[in-house]
This record gives C-alpha cells, structure tokens and sequence, in this order.
C-alpha cells in the first residue's frame, strides 16, 4: 500500500458526486486554491507536496493536486472531512 494519497481541489468544491466531490454538500467550501488546501493540510498536522497535475475528469485545467503522506489510523475520506471543516473554520479575505 502506498504510504500517501493524492488530494485535488475539485474533490471539495460545488461539483456533483459524479463530477468528483468526495465530501457531503453541508461540507462544501466553494472555489478553493492549491494553496489554500496545502495550508490546512500542514495546519491539521500533514506532510504535503504540492504537484503540478490535472485532475482527470477535468483535464484541460491544471490546478494541481497535493500528495498528502498518510498518518495512522486516517483513511481519506475522514481526512477530506477535517480538511473541509478545517478551510471553513478559517477566515476568507475579501
């Protein structure tokens, strides 16, 4: 088993399950940078490298992902959820 997982903004953003969302609807966090998800991911305590990637269901744009090295006891999708709570808890700048 790999020793990390990959994470990409879509994952969290106002796309349909279908469309690549992994977390529910109340837990939506809407236009999100690379930068903004490496952030919480170092603020909850995670290992990450940003990488220049596309996501595949959305080809054409490449916002990049972040490989996230797992920890103990953290699948992913619990780690999406404390992602997404963690970028709502943190003040937006206007």
């Amino acid at each position: 088993m790999p020793e990390h997982f990959y994470v990409y903004p879509e994952y969290l953003t106002g796309r349909s399950r279908a469309e690549g969302r992994r977390v529910p609807r109340t837990m939506l966090t809407g236009d999100l940078s690379l930068e903004q998800l490496e952030e919480a991911a170092r603020k909850l305590g995670f290992t990450v490298e940003r990488q220049e990637k596309h996501y595949p269901r959305d080809f054409h744009h490449y916002r990049g992902r972040l490989k996230v090295n797992k920890q103990k006891g953290v699948t992913k999708a619990a780690f999406l959820k404390r992602l997404a709570a963690a970028i709502s808890a943190t003040p937006r700048s206007a």
